[in-house]
């Protein structure tokens, strides 16, 4: 749980944007490792989002895919992300993602979720409210599990690596 490189600063801040502007609250949960900022970010979050956030800390690796198939949507704040675990579980879990639009997020999460400009505050709850749209979720979540299959899939990463073997070897 970082504040400066996962910006989870933004995130809470953008889910209360959102909560405060609708009848219809967004409810967040963040999981990951403990760092010195975990402590800062969980009073920010209850600050601002009370019950309405849920601080997983060190919660156990094989809890991942339950998780992910609670959740309408993954959201990573980074600046830049040389592709993220994270991302690729998510997209396997048939997960829309937002992320910040940079070249890796694009090419990583395809039709399976938007990357947007996170730098300001607002695009990330304007965001988040089109996913409120179910249509627009399960468009986006058969997407994600798509492009993890087509992109990421065991059978494919490694015929490409094989296909990069068998190029060096031919030069």
């Amino acid at each position: 749980m970082k504040r400066h490189h996962k910006r989870l600063d933004y995130l809470l801040a953008e889910a209360a944007r959102v909560s405060s502007s609708t009848t219809q609250p967004v409810y967040v949960l963040v999981a990951g490792a403990r760092t010195d900022d975990t402590d800062t970010l969980t009073r920010m979050g209850k600050e601002l989002l009370g019950n309405r956030v849920i601080f997983l800390i060190d919660a156990p690796r094989e809890q991942m895919p339950d998780l992910y198939r609670t959740a309408d949507l993954f959201v990573l704040c980074s600046f830049k992300e040389m592709l993220a675990n994270a991302t690729l579980e998510a997209l396997a879990s048939g997960l829309p993602c937002l992320m910040h639009r940079h070249p890796v997020a694009e090419w990583a999460i395809g039709e399976g979720g938007d990357t947007i400009d996170m730098e300001t505050p607002g695009p990330l709850a304007s965001a988040i409210e089109t996913y409120r749209d179910a249509s627009r979720r399960a468009n986006a979540s058969a997407h994600a599990r798509q492009q993890a299959e087509q992109r990421f899939a065991t059978e494919v990463v490694m015929a490409q690596q094989l296909a990069m073997y068998e190029e060096v070897l031919h030069d």
